[in-house]
């Protein structure tokens, strides 16, 4: 088979595709443009989140077989194409879950801790204490939105807080073995929350489901952090709760818009808003990206292509 690997991947797979007999081309950074002029003659893609395989792709690529996607989530690919062409999808939604739960993990404690302001002052030689004085997350009660591989494994993390974690999922019943973990059925169930921690896949559903609706409805300040996907966040909502003090702060390691190149004149002036408030905490996508799971990635990818040539 002839596969085209779109992104930076681990040689671990490109080594294990070459054993099986595969011819292996890669293109680091590809445009979509040059990714549909090459796409006709290979059997195989991988791709990441910049390449998204849609029907036009779908249509330029007549030989293709199998598909895989870098990491979780499946709302770059057609997959209604991709089954009516009886095309193999692969994910690994499993292989970054601990990576990114660890992220949002340590993106809550430097928020709670004063961890990077500490930091910034103290290299200017200024000795701080009250002013970095923290919180912790012993006691506090936790709603984590969706169940799947990265918030399962973020709820496992949390358990050795000592707070009360919420667990809410309309697709997965999560099992309540634990009893500081609450699994509720109703969304309303979230309203006491002090923090809340999205873990979801994007799907048209999921667009903006935290905005003022849900900020208006807390019934106190409560902090947010977002690994899963940046559509599910209303970043205007999200300043406005902010300067209104009904968010206390928030973690994002993702955006409604992560191409900087492509932002409107409107998206650079809220991307510079949220930017000011020192209650943020914002990473470039990278929750998933350690030298673990690139590794993890490649050894699932591996497992699951398929074996004909």
């Amino acid at each position: 088979m002839k596969i085209l690997i779109c992104d930076s991947v681990h040689q671990y797979l490109v080594d294990g595709l070459t054993a099986l007999g595969h011819q292996v081309d890669i293109f680091n950074d590809i445009s979509q443009s040059s990714l549909l002029a090459l796409i006709h003659s290979y059997e195989g893609l991988i791709v990441n989140t910049r390449n998204p395989v849609n029907k036009l792709l779908i249509d330029s690529a007549p030989h293709l077989a199998c598909v895989a996607r870098l990491g979780s989530g499946k709302e770059i690919l057609d997959l209604n194409e991709l089954s009516k062409r009886k095309i193999k999808v692969i994910t690994s939604p499993e292989a970054n879950c601990n990576a990114v739960a660890e992220h949002a993990l340590g993106m809550l404690l430097c928020l709670f801790r004063n961890i990077l302001k500490a930091n910034l002052e103290l290299r200017k030689f200024e000795w701080n204490r009250e002013e970095n004085r923290g919180i912790e997350i012993k006691g506090k009660t936790i709603s984590i939105i969706g169940y799947g591989h990265t918030g399962k494994r973020f709820t496992q993390l949390l358990s050795a807080f000592d707070c009360k974690i919420k667990i809410y999922d309309k697709y997965v019943t999560p099992v309540n073995d634990a009893n500081n973990i609450e699994v509720i059925r109703d969304l309303s169930g979230i309203y006491d929350s002090d923090i809340i921690s999205y873990h979801v896949s994007y799907m048209p559903e999921n667009f903006h489901i935290f905005s003022s609706e849900l900020i208006n409805r807390m019934i106190k300040p409560f902090y947010l952090v977002n690994t899963s996907r940046g559509m599910v966040v209303n970043t205007k909502d999200l300043i406005k709760g902010i300067e209104e003090g009904k968010v206390l702060g928030a973690c994002l390691d993702v955006f409604e818009n992560e191409k900087p190149s492509s932002f409107s004149e409107e998206e650079q002036s809220v991307f510079k808003q949220l930017m000011n408030k020192p209650q943020v905490i914002v990473t470039p996508h990278i929750a998933g990206w350690t030298v673990e799971s690139k590794l993890a990635i490649a050894s699932s990818i591996l497992s699951q292509w398929p074996e004909n040539k």
